[in-house]
């Protein structure tokens, strides 16, 4: 068996936790970091669908918000934007 360092296995259960559904808190708390921020930085772009969720939401608030319909802006919206 090659040489597999120990640190690799911790990287690899973070990981598997957060690609599972594990919020970065339980995660932080698992591998005994000393705050939320570090286990961001070190495994926040494991969460592919954690920002999208947020920017969905953002996207439905935006675009049936007011000033639009259903299907697109109203006229006084595009007339805005037309100038």
């Amino acid at each position: 068996m090659r040489y597999f360092p120990i640190h690799s296995l911790r990287h690899t259960f973070a990981s598997r936790l957060i690609q599972n559904g594990a919020t970065l808190l339980y995660v932080m708390n698992a591998m005994g970091h000393h705050s939320a921020a570090f286990t961001l930085q070190v495994y926040g772009h494991l969460q592919p669908t954690g920002n999208r969720s947020e920017v969905d939401k953002l996207d439905k608030a935006v675009l049936s918000g007011p000033g639009r319909t259903r299907d697109g802006p109203t006229d006084a919206v595009a007339e805005l934007k037309a100038r």
